[in-house]
């Protein structure tokens, strides 16, 4: 079979497009994507697809503005929609392809396309491999460039990958002067570094995707045997072997694409899962971890209760405090949270402060302290309602935890304070 051939039997095999009608192809210039233009421009019918074209000027030499008035009239000869965009910035590998698929997705949002293909090949596919184990890049990363992933509003799509670049039968494109630079890591690579490994193994090429394979279907396989970590039970986490606690934490880290998944932040994290008690940690990237005993959440900012000045409510009055409504003396119609005994004079309701201690079966007891035994959360502590009256705690009073009514023997106990729930701060 020829080239054409079984690329069109591999797009159909792959079912690229079954999903798609409206596809936006990245469009450089070069031999690959002028190719798989040529190609898809040919076959829209048949595969029920409608192309636009999108290009980025990079600006990085003087023959771009030259070379994207030339896309643009090869677009309208085709009559297929064009879009172009100009980069601004200090430019490096890294702003350059942020630029470029930042532009892309807000094309497709904006034009509704639901596809974005780009022309990668199998040479691309060599060279990023490499380019991960010599930069030390975590081991799923070796699966290399993915043929089809969630992107944007929709997918991106890589039909070229099983294909070499010197297969592709395209005469016509722009000869990219930047890509034999030394200056960019990927051009080491491929002109440098790949043809000395190729002289001491012709077959180098097929090593590293047979070895790219292999990690993929092995993570495959982990992924079918194994249970997902469940930040709600820490306590199943806790019980697996510690190469399987890091591996199910290194894929829970999926969720947070902006967290570093090196071994070493793998490793405190999974330290502070690991401790006992509740604590809270800054991770980075603007992410905190609350623990909470056997639960934890990844949070993209520490949670602090809303300012409430302190409250001295009266015999007979009613108001809310945080997130709890009070009535003092007469007993309110629906569910009731807690009620507390105190004397017929005002009481002063606060959040807690440091040192608070209260009496407990003739005993005092520090307010921490009992957080603690009762397992209430960093977070729902700060968030505590205290209950004061005459300069001693009557009653406390958590969000989602245990709440408190202390029975003050000393004092003459006429009146009652309902409390009712009235939702979260």
């Amino acid at each position: 079979m020829t080239l054409e051939a079984n690329l069109l039997q591999h797009i159909v095999d792959r079912q690229f497009f079954r999903d798609h009608t409206k596809v936006l192809l990245a469009l450089s210039g070069g031999k690959d994507s002028l190719y798989l233009l040529s190609f898809l421009y040919r076959y829209q019918e048949a595969l029920g697809i409608r192309l636009g074209l999108a290009h980025v000027n990079y600006g990085q030499r003087p023959e771009a503005v030259w070379e994207e008035e030339s896309l643009k009239r090869l677009a309208e000869d085709l009559s297929l929609p064009f879009y172009r965009r100009s980069f601004k910035g200090d430019f490096t590998e890294v702003t350059a392809r942020d630029f470029r698929y930042d532009f892309f997705k807000s094309l497709m949002v904006e034009e509704s396309y639901t596809a974005l293909v780009t022309a990668h090949h199998r040479d691309d596919q060599v060279e990023t491999i490499l380019m991960r184990i010599i930069r030390g890049n975590h081991l799923e990363s070796l699966q290399g460039i993915s043929e089809c992933q969630d992107f944007g509003p929709g997918q991106l799509l890589r039909p070229l990958l099983p294909f070499a670049k010197d297969e592709l039968p395209q005469n016509v494109y722009f000869d990219d002067s930047s890509n034999t630079s030394p200056t960019y890591f990927r051009n080491r690579i491929r002109h440098q570094l790949l043809p000395l490994l190729q002289e001491e193994n012709p077959k180098i090429a097929q090593g590293l995707l047979r070895l790219s394979q292999q990690v993929e279907e092995a993570y495959s396989l982990l992924n079918s045997l194994t249970t997902p970590l469940d930040p709600d039970h820490l306590e199943k986490w806790q019980e697996e072997p510690k190469s399987l606690q890091m591996y199910l934490l290194d894929q829970y880290l999926k969720n947070y694409p902006q967290l570093q998944r090196g071994s070493k932040s793998l490793e405190f994290l999974a330290h502070l899962l690991r401790k006992d008690g509740s604590h809270r940690t800054y991770l980075g990237q603007g992410y905190w971890l609350d623990k909470r005993y056997n639960r934890f959440e990844i949070t993209t900012c520490p949670q602090s209760p809303k300012e409430v000045n302190p409250f001295w409510l009266e015999f007979g009055q009613v108001t809310d405090f945080g997130s709890f409504h009070f009535s003092f003396g007469k007993k309110p119609k629906g569910p009731i949270l807690l009620e507390i005994l105190v004397e017929a004079a005002p009481v002063l309701l606060r959040r807690r402060q440091e040192g608070d201690v209260f009496e407990w079966n003739g005993h005092q007891r520090k307010l921490r302290r009992w957080f603690i035994n009762e397992k209430v959360p960093l977070q729902e502590r700060e968030h505590a309602v205290i209950v004061e009256q005459n300069e001693k705690i009557q009653g406390i009073l958590n969000t989602h935890g245990p709440c408190l009514s202390i029975q003050n023997e000393h004092g003459i106990m006429k009146a009652r304070i309902y409390v009712q729930k009235i939702g979260k701060e």
